[in-house]
């Protein structure tokens, strides 16, 4: 995810929200230093996994962005989608049982 706001934030240097939420995530305690060098040069992933633990219920999910790459509205040009999918079949289950009740 970091890697994402770095990559963001070197198309639209001007972004002060970018800015912003990467200065945030560099003040939580324990980031690694090495994360707060761009990896410009890295592809970009469209996924992300990501894990969510509360006791001993373990979610874990993908997420994929959409951009519109060659917008003829300059609005969707910033617009992102973000999407979040169950990345197994246990938290298929669980994930479906949560929002169903």
């Amino acid at each position: 995810m970091i890697r994402r706001l770095h990559q963001e934030i070197a198309r639209v240097p001007t972004d002060e929200t970018l800015q912003g939420l990467l200065s945030e995530v560099f003040a939580y305690p324990g980031v690694p230093e090495q994360w707060r060098a761009p990896e410009l040069e890295a592809s970009a992933s469209s996924l992300l996994n990501f894990v969510i633990r509360k006791g001993d219920v373990e979610l874990q999910f993908f997420s994929t962005w959409t951009t519109f790459g060659s917008p003829h509205d300059v609005t969707l040009e910033e617009l992102r989608i973000e999407s979040s999918f169950p990345a197994d079949e246990a938290t298929e289950k669980t994930w479906q049982r949560i929002v169903s009740s």
